[in-house]
């Protein structure tokens, strides 16, 4: 006789606890949307650690809750949320002047409230907590581009700039003396 042994599995789904949020097997990925990152088409899932993800039409904000998009909070000092975030054509330290960007608006993104920029450690300041601290002096994210006027050498209208490193240079009108100040062309040494 000839018999057939049969087991039951019943398949048992975690239960979240978050609200908005549903269990997934292909939950820690990388792909989950958040505040900061609404927009995740065209980044590939891997589906490596079963995990509660939110539900969708949600997104993770700041304190790791599914909430609504336009729910998102920012928890940064002199940031606000916007719906057009993330997009290159915000001010920096090192990029002050971003006229002519034209926004993407992709994603949504906390962006630095206005008149402020975003400083190398991401914190949004007053342009006038950027690195350049020396009187006569601005920010370039060009660097001093070799064509930088000094006390020996004041005439640079033939100079073709090339840009290097971001730093500090002197402001149009002063020039670099041999102590490294941003100094009138007038108070060279002769």
């Amino acid at each position: 006789m000839f018999s057939v042994r049969q087991k039951l599995y019943f398949h048992v789904t975690p239960i979240c606890s978050g609200k908005n949020e549903i269990f997934s097997y292909c939950g820690n990925d990388g792909c989950q949307p958040s505040c900061t990152r609404v927009n995740v088409t065209g980044c590939n899932p891997i589906c490596s650690i079963p995990a509660c993800i939110c539900k969708p039409s949600f997104v993770r904000d700041h304190e790791e809750k599914c909430v609504s998009p336009t729910m998102c909070h920012c928890s940064g000092q002199n940031e606000i949320f916007s719906i057009c975030g993330n997009d290159g054509c915000q001010p920096t330290c090192r990029v002050r002047d971003v006229t002519g960007c034209v926004p993407n608006c992709k994603s949504r993104a906390c962006i630095c409230a206005p008149g402020h920029v975003r400083n190398d450690a991401g914190i949004c300041v007053k342009p006038n907590s950027c690195p350049c601290r020396k009187s006569n002096e601005i920010y370039s994210a060009c660097g001093d581009n070799g064509c930088q006027p000094t006390c020996s050498r004041i005439d640079v209208s033939s100079c073709v700039p090339i840009c290097s490193t971001p730093k500090c240079i002197c402001q149009p009108g002063y020039v670099r003396d041999a102590l490294g100040k941003c100094i009138e062309p007038s108070l060279c040494r002769k």
